[in-house]
């Protein structure tokens, strides 16, 4: 989704201008036919009264392939072939080779923004070269902090030394934000991927607060503000395209319910993936404001008026750009991917397949509501308005980057001037609950509500509890892997295992407060002297900011006594500590009981130790299947 905005944003930015600025190398779009005009226009060239026009456009692409660019006398070019395209015999030329010239520009200071490759083929030549605007929105879950991703890796100092050597100049050491594509910590290959053994990606994944609620909101605004700044006051425009590409990241996550509404401080990682995915699924309504979308939807191409809209409408064309036409059949009609196929498009011409695009822009623009969902459920069929809203939201982000410059003339006083082109301006989100009585607004009290403005889209989702009860949830669901060693009796070993279900939960709003749980389950074990069973009940008090869980469990199992079986209860005290409420390691001691060498019973204290793991019901292996998750 990225690379499509990215690469849609561009093409309004760059083709819209007789003289493309400089970040329009970053369109990178070779194919065979440009050998074939390249030919053309070259003979073109031949002739006396094009001579003057080519040579200018030969030496604007030589002053801008140099590092220290003087940029007085590339606008002194600019202006020069201005007015020689101005004239009519050589405007068809002009238009020509400006198009060929912005397609054929490389850079690698700038984001190639596709790359032709599938994506195993990716994986095995993998270079920071190729790094996309896409790359970096992706990879923002997997950096504890995003910044990480400007300043640089400090290990291809040392390890990567050939790196430097394609940019030898001491002075590219010295810039705080990154200019070119080298100066990315990041690598899709090796460190954006879903995985166990990706501990970076978990860590972040476990500390991820600001993808959540108002914090998501304020991260999408602050690496927006700082795209804005590094565009226009240092005039940074690769570094500018990756913050905004950051700050693009919690744009999409915004779109997606489960992250506006999940109460992440207050819940361990396992309670908060069942509210997020379970919020995902169900979706939320939202309100479209229509004027600010169609303001945010409105562009102007040489002179005229047009939307975001038609412009992708109108380059989606299979035979003049393939590569737009395919990501869009892709994004909207899904053709390509198994496992969302919908039958009902992929049968359709290109002509019918713009006609049924052209009825969903149609259907967003009148529309005032819109259900909203996240993750996975962003790709079914209901959700393509949601889709095209998103886009249209993304490209206009990046060309608030893009559209926003320093001015070349000061104002009145001679200070400079510059323009600013922000969207995003009145995003909010307030949670707060309206004392009847009192007529007041009061924050973070329930049962209340919550609202929250990202773009063109307001939530307002109502009836939040004060104390949030976990059964609201997707079921969570644990099993707990451990040995009890008695220290009575016959002293022995026993390895057991327990399946446990919450049954019941709650948070409330205090920043400190305790979450309390309830779960059942089923308890067994094995020991020298035989197998039991039984049940088992557990009350626990969780401290999800330590993902810390002290309970109590309480069993009733059955044991052999000499030649019959009998029912015993046990009682215990357990502590749960992990990096994550996924996966923990827990230490018991309880008041137990066990069969011994003659066949009674005998009761005192065990000491045991294992593993616990939880999940919600649709991240759990096997039951997602069989259960309703999608």
């Amino acid at each position: 989704m990225g690379d499509l905005a990215y690469y849609l944003a561009m093409e309004i930015h760059c083709f819209a201008k007789n003289s493309p600025p400089l970040e329009c190398r970053t369109i990178n779009r070779e194919t065979p036919d440009e050998n074939m005009r390249e030919k053309e226009l070259g003979r073109q060239c031949a002739t006396q009264e094009l001579k003057r026009t080519c040579e200018l456009f030969d030496d604007i692409a030589a002053e801008i392939e140099k590092n220290d660019t003087d940029k007085e006398n590339l606008n002194r070019l600019h202006e020069a072939l201005r007015k020689e395209c101005a004239e009519e015999k050589k405007a068809n030329y002009c238009k020509k080779r400006n198009e060929l010239q912005i397609v054929r520009w490389k850079s690698t200071f700038f984001f190639d923004p596709i790359y032709s490759g599938d994506q195993d083929d990716r994986k095995k030549k993998y270079t920071d070269e190729k790094i996309s605007y896409g790359d970096v929105v992706g990879c923002v879950d997997y950096f504890l902090t995003p910044e990480k991703m400007m300043a640089g890796s400090e290990s291809s100092l040392f390890k990567s030394l050939n790196k430097l050597k394609k940019y030898p100049e001491p002075k590219r050491a010295i810039h705080l934000y990154p200019q070119q594509r080298v100066d990315l910590d990041l690598s899709v290959a090796n460190r954006c991927f879903k995985a166990l053994w990706n501990f970076e990606g978990n860590r972040a994944a476990h500390m991820n607060h600001t993808h959540f609620q108002s914090e998501l909101i304020l991260s999408q605004r602050n690496m927006h503000l700082l795209a804005l700044s590094l565009r226009v006051s240092e005039k940074n425009i690769f570094g500018a395209l990756t913050a905004n590409a950051i700050s693009d990241h919690y744009l999409h996550d915004s779109f997606a319910p489960g992250h506006i509404t999940a109460w992440r401080s207050r819940l361990t990682d396992v309670a908060a993936n069942a509210f997020h995915d379970k919020r995902n699924r169900l979706g939320a309504r939202a309100s479209i404001d229509e004027k600010f979308f169609a303001k945010m939807n409105a562009i102007t191409i040489d002179g005229l008026a047009t939307t975001i809209t038609d412009k992708l409408l109108e380059r989606a064309d299979e035979k003049n750009n393939p590569y737009l036409a395919r990501s869009v059949r892709n994004y909207f009609l899904l053709a390509e991917q198994k496992d969302r196929q919908e039958t009902c498009c992929t049968s359709m011409s290109p002509a019918e397949q713009l006609l049924y695009l052209r009825n969903i822009a149609e259907s967003l623009v009148q529309a005032k509501e819109i259900t909203l969902k996240g993750d996975d459920f962003l790709w079914d069929d209901m959700q393509k308005e949601q889709r095209l809203l998103l886009l249209v939201t993304e490209v206009r982000s990046i060309l608030d980057i893009l559209e926003s410059s320093m001015l070349q003339e000061p104002d009145k006083n001679g200070e400079a001037r510059v323009k600013i082109v922000d969207s995003f301006k009145n995003n909010n989100w307030f949670w707060f609950e309206k004392d009847k009585t009192a007529g007041q607004v009061v924050a973070f009290i329930g049962p209340s509500q919550l609202t929250a403005t990202i773009g063109p889209v307001k939530y307002e989702v109502e009836n939040i509890p004060k104390i949030y009860g976990y059964e609201r949830n997707d079921p969570i669901y644990g099993v707990s892997i451990g040995f009890d060693d008695m220290l009575f009796g016959d002293q022995h070993n026993r390895s057991t295992i327990l399946f446990e279900r919450l049954i019941f939960g709650n948070a409330n709003e205090k920043r400190d407060s305790l979450n309390l749980a309830l779960l059942g389950g089923v308890h067994a074990s094995h020991s020298p002297f035989g197998n039991d069973a039984g049940f088992s009940l557990r009350g626990a008090v969780i401290l999800p900011q330590t993902e810390t869980i002290l309970s109590i469990p309480f069993r009733y199992v059955r044991m052999h006594e000499a030649s019959h079986k009998t029912w015993k209860p046990t009682i215990g005290l357990r502590l749960d500590q992990g990096f994550s409420s996924f996966a923990t390691f827990y230490l018991e001691i309880t008041h137990d009981s066990a069969t011994q060498r003659d066949g009674g019973i005998q009761s005192g204290l065990s000491i045991g130790a294992g593993l616990g793991f939880a999940a919600p019901q649709c991240r759990t292996p096997g039951i997602s299947s069989l259960m309703a998750c999608r």
